[in-house]
């Protein structure tokens, strides 16, 4: 029969493991290039920036279809309405200073 303690030492080891391994490694962009590089080879092309400071680590990502309406860091909300037969991916990212900034990208469906 097991202790209570190795039982509990058996399960904390369990749970650093499935943390360890269940834990994205954050997207990090040394510069406007690289995330044109990756977003290009998905086929979408820049459409707008807010803001631009690098390098910086991508928090969010979200796609719209025939447009995009989003909270734009510092500049209020932005819309992209009316675009029937494209996909849009906007990305918010925040800089190693702290500043958070967003870029829409767009591809023809």
């Amino acid at each position: 029969m097991r202790s209570h303690k190795s039982s509990a030492f058996f399960v904390s080891i369990l749970f650093f493991v499935s943390f360890l391994f269940g834990c994205e490694q954050a997207t990090r962009f040394a510069a406007l290039s690289e995330v044109n590089q990756e977003m290009n080879q998905e086929g979408f092309h820049l459409m707008g920036r807010f803001g631009d400071e690098w390098p910086a680590e991508l928090i969010e990502s979200r796609d719209g279809h025939d447009g995009i309406t989003f909270e734009a860091p510092g500049m209020g909300r932005q819309s992209y309405p009316n675009y029937r037969g494209y996909d849009f991916r906007l990305l918010l990212l925040k800089s190693d200073q702290g500043k958070n900034f967003a870029i829409v990208y767009k591809k023809k469906r």
